[in-house]
């Protein structure tokens, strides 16, 4: 069972209320999304999963795996 909570909800300037055109329709399971793995090591972690995170020691950055490609979170390599 899942929770939301809204408190207030606002367009995508902040100025007011959103305008939903095409209606708003909130149904269906959750995403089946696991549970990251979060790697802290040298090299390249292989067989990676979207949204798993490594913090690459030898360039000292964050990085995170999104659609096949790791992403730099934190820190320039």
């Amino acid at each position: 069972m899942s929770t939301l909570d809204i408190k207030k909800l606002y367009d995508r300037s902040g100025t007011g209320s959103p305008n939903f055109t095409n209606g708003l329709n909130i149904s269906g399971s959750d995403s089946g999304l696991l549970a990251f793995s979060h790697y802290n090591q040298a090299d390249e972690p292989t067989s990676p999963a979207n949204g798993d995170s490594w913090w690459d020691t030898t360039n000292e950055s964050y990085k995170v795996y999104v659609n096949n490609t790791w992403l730099t979170v934190l820190g320039s390599a």
